[in-house]
C-alpha cells in the first residue's frame, strides 16, 4: 500500500515537472509575442517624423552680420531731452537718476537680447541724434550696454545716410543689417535703401529681435535683399 502511494505521488510529481515546463514554454512564448507586438510601436515613435518633413536647420547665410538699434523708447522708456533732466548720475548702489533724482532704468529685456546676439557673434551698431550725444552715451555707459555695441553713429542728418556711413565703415551691405527702431516712417526707410526694419512699440524684446532675425532669413530666401 505504501509502494502504491508512493508510486502515485511519483506520477504526480512528474506530471508537474511537464506541466511546469508547458507553462515555462507558453510564457516564453508570450513574451515573445509582446516583444513583437511592441516594436512597430517603437518604430513608429522612432520614425514618426520622415526626415524629408523634419524642420530645415537655420542657415547661418540668413542671418543679419550687422544689427542697429535706437536709443530713446527702443533701450530705455523715454527720451533723453524730454521728461528726464540731464545730467545723469550713478550712485554707489548702482542706481542711475537724473539731475531731479528721477530714477532712471532701461527696458527689463534690452541686456539679454544684447548679450545673446553678442555670444551668437552678431556686430551690433547703435543710433542716436548727435545734438544728444552726450546724454546718450552716458545713458550707454552707466546701463552698461556701451560694451555691446561696435559701432557708435550720432547723426546730424537723416538715418538714411547715417546707415551708408554704417556700411562705409563695417563693410557690410545694407542687405545684410537688420534695423530695430520705435517710429513707424524710419521702419519704412528700409524700401528705399534695402534695409530690412522691425518696429517695435514697447522696448526691444526678445520676441521682437526674434521676430526681426525670422522676417530677415525669409526676405533672404526669397532674394528681395
Amino acid at each position: 500500500m505504501i509502494i502504491a502511494r508512493h508510486s502515485d505521488v511519483k506520477r504526480y510529481l512528474e506530471l508537474t515537472y511537464d506541466e511546469e515546463f508547458c507553462l515555462i514554454i507558453m510564457l516564453f512564448m508570450i513574451s515573445w509575442m509582446c516583444v513583437l507586438v511592441r516594436v512597430p510601436s517603437t518604430f513608429s515613435q522612432v520614425f514618426s517624423v520622415p526626415a524629408h518633413l523634419e524642420a530645415p536647420t537655420p542657415n547661418p547665410l540668413y542671418r543679419p552680420k550687422l544689427i542697429i538699434f535706437e536709443t530713446d523708447h527702443l533701450l530705455w522708456p523715454f527720451w533723453v531731452d524730454i521728461k528726464v533732466t540731464p545730467p545723469f548720475k550713478k550712485e554707489e548702489n548702482g542706481v542711475v537718476t537724473d539731475d531731479k533724482g528721477a530714477v532712471l532704468k532701461p527696458y527689463p529685456e534690452v541686456s539679454e537680447v544684447l548679450k545673446k546676439l553678442t555670444e551668437e557673434n552678431i556686430t551690433l551698431a547703435v543710433g542716436f541724434r548727435s545734438e544728444f550725444k552726450e546724454e546718450t552715451e552716458t545713458l550707454l555707459k552707466y546701463f552698461d550696454f556701451r560694451r555691446y555695441f561696435k559701432y557708435v553713429i550720432a547723426r546730424a542728418r537723416s538715418k538714411r545716410f547715417s546707415f551708408e556711413s554704417l556700411r562705409n565703415q563695417s563693410g557690410v551691405e545694407l542687405g545684410d543689417m537688420l534695423f530695430f527702431d520705435t517710429e513707424s516712417k524710419n521702419v519704412m526707410l528700409w524700401r528705399k535703401t534695402r534695409l530690412p526694419s522691425i518696429l517695435c512699440k514697447n522696448g526691444l524684446t526678445l520676441k521682437n529681435v526674434e521676430k526681426g532675425l525670422v522676417k530677415f532669413a525669409k526676405l533672404k530666401r526669397k532674394g528681395l535683399l
